[in-house]
């Protein structure tokens, strides 16, 4: 996938929500608060934003009604997809309960029950799709 154009770094938004079936606001955010400064600490990553109102097709999208969801401006490149997926792939083995969907121009991904073997090759095909 190519990552420049004209030498110029081409970046992504990525809508990232995260949810787990216990309905807690608190919980919800403690965890949103901790996945953005994590990914805030990614070189590949530009910003992180919360979603100041969650659209409905996140709601419906989800297991319970607490979805937190961030929009994530990130480089294009391949490295950077990599980098997203080592860190939920890290991320999902500590956070078993939870549950992470990643949405970009339309085309979503649930992250949840895949394997480590399948998750960057998955993410990254995901990711390059036109």
């Amino acid at each position: 996938m190519p990552n420049h154009d004209n030498g110029v770094d081409q970046r992504r938004t990525v809508h990232i929500q995260i949810w787990d079936e216990v309905e807690d606001p608190e919980r919800t955010e403690q965890t949103m608060l901790s996945v953005r400064r994590d990914l805030l600490e990614l070189a590949s990553i530009a910003d992180v934003e919360f979603a100041s109102n969650t659209p409905d097709k996140y709601a419906k999208a989800a297991i319970s009604n607490e979805v937190g969801v961030l929009l994530v401006t990130m480089s294009a490149s391949v490295g950077a997809v990599r980098s997203l997926a080592e860190y939920f792939r890290n991320w999902l083995k500590r956070n078993a309960d939870k549950h992470v969907r990643l949405e970009n121009d339309g085309r979503v991904l649930d992250l949840t029950g895949l394997s480590d073997s399948s998750m960057e090759r998955t993410i990254q095909r995901w990711y390059e799709e036109p």
